[in-house]
């Protein structure tokens, strides 16, 4: 792939429910190894964009590429292995399971295809990034609190090693302290091979932690740009970070 080859593009994407369309010909681009933000009020089609890109919504109309390779239609578990992870929103944890058995579903699919050390190395990488889970791994993921839930949900898609991690709502619920140790760790995972599109209620942190983003109106893109410039924008100001021109 070349270095201007986007890991993720959506062409003309156009997504719904039965009889309703949220998703109208969207256009949106995610380099490798950089957060972009997705904001738009409740509503506005961004899960319902995050769904149609990783395999659970299968596109009306448009395209999805995922490194080069057209994807558009493919099954969930099918992306999965060619590297897009979606984490999506209230973490959606196995709760009956321990916080290591949790991990490692997320690598099933690599279990018996690569050296079981690679994956031990990725454990304790994400022990790294997430030191509770490591006190936790033994615990089951139910008695988890919602911010080690998170950081567990996080974790789990790191594990199929994915190229492009879709991020939905990671802040969610969380205490201020809490989702400020999350941001950290998304802020950090271009640096670890993974870009991030990132869709996330706290605008301002979700402007500080991406270089680009785009607003999604209605189902459709209303705004685009590195995120200096979506944050001095006036109309994205008001609408999102509670400023007035």
């Amino acid at each position: 792939m070349s270095p201007a080859q986007p890991v993720l593009r959506l062409e003309a994407l156009s997504a719904g429910y039965g009889g309703l369309e949220v998703l109208h010909g969207v256009d949106l681009v995610v380099q490798r190894n950089e957060v972009v933000a997705l904001l738009g009020a409740n509503g506005a089609g961004k899960s319902t964009l995050l769904a149609a890109s990783s395999g659970l919504l299968r596109p009306r109309r448009g395209r999805v590429w995922l490194d080069g390779a057209e994807v558009t239609g493919l099954p969930a578990e099918r992306l999965v292995r060619l590297g897009l992870a979606h984490v999506p929103e209230r973490r959606q944890v196995f709760a009956t399971m321990t916080v290591l058995e949790n991990l490692l579903l997320g690598a099933h699919h690599r279990l018996g295809r690569e050296p079981r050390a690679a994956i031990q190395t990725d454990l304790a990488a994400m022990v790294q990034v997430f030191p509770r889970l490591g006190e936790r791994s033994r615990q089951l993921a139910g008695t988890l609190s919602g911010g080690e839930q998170q950081m567990l949900a996080i974790a789990r898609g790191l594990m199929s090693r994915p190229l492009v991690l879709l991020l939905d709502e990671p802040s969610l619920g969380l205490a201020p302290l809490v989702a400020r140790d999350i941001f950290q760790a998304v802020a950090a995972l271009p640096a670890r091979g993974c870009a991030v599109l990132l869709v996330e209620q706290n605008a301002r942190a979700a402007l500080q932690v991406a270089a680009r983003g785009y607003v999604l109106e209605l189902g459709r893109i209303a705004a685009e740009g590195p995120t200096d410039a979506l944050a001095n924008d006036a109309r994205v100001s008001a609408a999102y970070l509670g400023r007035r021109g």
